[in-house]
């Protein structure tokens, strides 16, 4: 039995159409994220950092130049203190690149529109996978402290498997900077989305502008979160 070719056309019209737009949506995403990506970087910005630690430096671009930045801590991470930065009004590229050359241990890509700070060696496995645990859903109330919020994506239920998985525990512990505790009054609401993306977004978005990560423990067995 032959087809109509006056049904074939339109059917493959239809395809050709939604091939179409679906090309044109992946490179409007692509394409905006490299613009995101392209005007954080050229962001200038000021730090002065005298024999300090990469936490001082991170902390200062985050607290004083709202700069978002996610930070996963290497397995052998010890606190230095041989930074040593004085710029005004650079690139936050290359003031990112002048970190690094102070601290090789670590390197640095954007995104999410995020700071992502990682080892540049010897990472941790468990902490990647559990970065890249998918959440369902994360939908927390308003106007929790940044504690609280904390302490709600630890408790979140892919993140609680995880852990009793792996014989792992959360710890709960202070925010990693100090300082007065912010509260999270504004809406965040996300889902189907891995937990480094919820973190990125977090702080790209929110009121916070750091998340820092690792795990210690005798065992190695106490995962920190710090916002």
């Amino acid at each position: 039995m032959k087809t109509d070719r006056r049904f074939k056309r339109p059917l493959a019209y239809a395809f050709f159409c939604t091939l179409s737009l679906a090309c044109w949506i992946a490179c409007s995403q692509v394409c905006f994220a490299q613009q995101l990506e392209g005007d954080l970087l050229s962001r200038r910005v000021t730090l002065q950092v005298k024999n300090g630690s990469l936490l001082e430096a991170l902390g200062r671009l985050a607290g004083q130049e709202a700069i978002p930045i996610g930070w996963e801590l290497s397995q052998d991470d010890v606190v230095k203190h041989d930074i040593n930065v004085d710029v005004e009004k650079t690139p936050l590229k290359d003031v990112l690149d002048l970190l690094i050359v102070s601290d090789p241990s670590y390197c640095w890509k954007v995104e999410d529109g995020v700071i992502n700070f990682y080892p540049a060696f010897n990472r941790d496995e468990r902490l990647q996978e559990l970065l890249s645990v998918r959440v369902k859903e994360f939908n927390p109330p308003k106007g929790l402290s940044v504690f609280a919020f904390r302490d709600a994506i630890l408790g979140l239920p892919e993140v609680q498997k995880f852990l009793l998985t792996n014989g792992l525990e959360a710890s709960h512990g202070g925010n990693c900077c100090g300082g007065a505790i912010p509260y999270m009054n504004r809406e965040f609401r996300t889902g189907n989305a891995e937990l480094r993306a919820l973190l990125n977004k977090l702080i790209r978005d929110g009121q916070v502008r750091i998340w820092i990560i690792s795990r210690t423990g005798k065992d190695r067995q106490l995962i920190h979160l710090s916002l």
